[in-house]
């Protein structure tokens, strides 16, 4: 059986009966810091939504989610996504952070095909982001990005990409609608 849960304002997560059925959990909150506690009991969960304005670091907690597949995660000041391990995830949304720095090991993630880390302090992305092959679409709308030195044989599945709101300088956005045949850039 498959359930979807929506918890506002949430205390505590713990209920092992509950926990069995849900696969996809969203979790609201306008003054928690920090997920609560429980959420290691959700083994089954194949999407996480977590809307915590107030949330100052990555919940690492949900490494130890290891059937998820969609997480998303949007407001709050989280600044660091740290080490990831999910061999399932597809679909990544961490939007409205205050996220400078990526560990490495997040583009690891051989299987994610969708990627938004719009809205956050993006300034560069390092080499080995172009292990993303699947991506099919990617947004880093809103983002201080200095360049995007990659090439679209990179990311041969792309099919969506979009810089909003990024002052890249002219060589670069020459670069780009040319290397990905976008139409225009602010």
């Amino acid at each position: 059986m498959q359930a979807r849960l929506i918890i506002k304002d949430p205390q505590g997560l713990v209920n092992a009966k509950l926990s069995d059925q849900i696969t996809d959990l969203e979790l609201v909150s306008k003054e928690l810091t920090s997920l609560p506690s429980g959420l290691e009991n959700y083994q089954h969960l194949k999407k996480l939504s977590i809307y915590f304005d107030q949330l100052l670091l990555f919940p690492v907690e949900i490494r130890l989610l290891r059937q998820l597949e969609f997480l998303k995660i949007i407001r709050g000041k989280i600044q660091i996504i740290p080490k990831l391990n999910w061999p399932n995830l597809k679909k990544v949304m961490i939007t409205q952070q205050q996220i400078h720095l990526i560990d490495p090991s997040f583009f690891e993630l051989f299987h994610l095909e969708e990627l938004s880390l719009a809205s956050n302090k993006i300034t560069h992305l390092p080499a080995n982001f172009k292990n993303l092959h699947r991506l099919k679409r990617l947004n880093l709308d809103s983002n201080p990005l200095q360049n995007f030195n990659f090439k679209k044989s990179d990311f041969p599945c792309l099919h969506s990409l979009s810089f909003d709101q990024v002052k890249f300088n002219e060589e670069v956005k020459s670069y780009l609608k040319k290397e990905f045949q976008l139409w225009s850039l602010e």
